[in-house]
């Protein structure tokens, strides 16, 4: 049995399932919703409101040749634990709340892989993620398949087993099918934690999963007592000519997320996609405005200082960065800092009992997405519990 993470609600929207809650994990604690900072977006000269800061995430990927040559071999091992530790200094270790996220490519780990990837992610979280498997939505298509991942999971349960952290069970983009029987595996093993991948889809998108992922934890009157995190959220639908589009990703603080986290995984496009664009198209943002909920397309300075609000602690200077691949980083801390200065707003409102009418004044969500936000209550939430007030 996995330690179970202390989780206590504070608040709950009447009408919907936005909520606050109080993670606790030793002398550290958590007030969400929040958004998770990734330390690998984090670059120099370009600092962050610190009222946003608490959890944090750490992602590396790994493949089966490159651990086997790790279990084998200290230098490889050496240079890759110093690639975690480089990330993890950017972090207050005192009182941040740090997730190192594996995601694995190849078949199942196990043996002395396993043993390694597991001592990897316990040894740098707080609260321990079970690994991504990079293709198990793929993977997963028969009973028989599910049976395959629900004994790597237990066997990655056994290589931690000894230790006293809480564990993070991973919810994969896998068929809407088998998530019942997964979410049942981790609360039988006394897993109150949980992460989504959503793989680059939104929770719109996925919400029959979500739901079914609610029910089932909601089943066990576990539902306000659970934490659950979200990875690789698409911002939206991508449309290159609109000025504005509708963010998707911060409304899943609506589906069920209780911190919203980093996407990670790159856009599946054509290799030769960034060959044919102009490089002033490659240097076009996208930023975050969190009055109005929209993703708007910045193609110059001049946008840019109509668009930072007087709140954020990064400068405009920041954005006249020459290197591509740093500014983009600046844009990926822009949206955080934006993202994890609203979650701190939203908390007001669910105290106040006034996210319906709150969410009404974003220009850019849809009524269509409050109704699903509303519906998916009603689908889940047993009024003798979490639901009523």
């Amino acid at each position: 049995m996995a330690n179970e993470l202390k989780v206590k609600a504070i608040n709950v929207d009447s009408d919907t399932i936005y909520k606050t809650l109080e993670i606790k994990i030793g002398t550290k604690s958590l007030i969400t919703p929040v958004k998770s900072l990734d330390l690998t977006k984090f670059i120099p000269n370009v600092e962050l409101d610190v009222k946003i800061k608490g959890i944090n995430e750490i992602y590396k990927k790994l493949d089966e040749e490159k651990a086997k040559k790790m279990i084998s071999d200290t230098n490889e091992q050496g240079r890759f634990n110093y690639s975690i530790m480089s990330s993890a200094s950017k972090a207050n270790q005192n009182k941040e709340i740090n997730l190192c996220i594996i995601d694995y490519s190849g078949r199942y780990p196990s043996g002395r892989v396993l043993e390694f990837v597991a001592d990897t992610v316990y040894g740098y979280s707080d609260i321990v993620p079970v690994p991504i498997i990079s293709d198990i939505g793929d993977r997963i298509k028969t009973a028989e398949d599910l049976d395959s991942y629900l004994k790597f999971l237990k066997n990655f349960l056994q290589n931690i087993g000894i230790h006293r952290k809480p564990v993070m069970g991973l919810i994969p983009p896998i068929a809407f099918l088998f998530v019942p029987d997964l979410i049942n595996f981790y609360i039988k093993n006394g897993i109150n934690a949980f992460y989504f991948d959503f793989d680059g889809k939104n929770p719109i998108s996925l919400r029959q999963n979500i739901t079914a992922t609610l029910r089932n934890i909601e089943n066990e009157n576990l539902l306000g007592k659970s934490f659950i995190h979200a990875i690789n959220v698409n911002i939206g639908r991508s449309i290159r000519k609109a000025d504005v589009i509708p963010a998707k990703d911060i409304l899943g603080f609506g589906f069920g997320i209780d911190s919203l986290g980093g996407k990670h995984k790159p856009l599946k496009i054509p290799k030769d996609y960034f060959e044919r664009i102009p490089d002033s198209e490659k240097r076009k943002l996208r930023l975050f405005n969190k009055e109005d909920y929209g993703y708007y397309k910045i193609e110059d300075l001049s946008q840019i200082k109509k668009i930072v609000p007087k709140d954020s602690a990064i400068k405009i200077d920041n954005f006249s960065e020459k290197n591509l691949k740093k500014l983009k980083k600046v844009q990926s801390l822009f949206n955080m800092e934006q993202q994890g200065l609203e979650s701190l707003r939203l908390r007001e409102i669910i105290k106040e009992n006034e996210v319906g009418r709150y969410l009404e004044k974003k220009k850019y969500i849809k009524n269509e997405d409050i109704k699903k936000m509303l519906k998916i209550k009603k689908d889940i939430v047993k009024k003798t519990r979490f639901g009523r007030r």
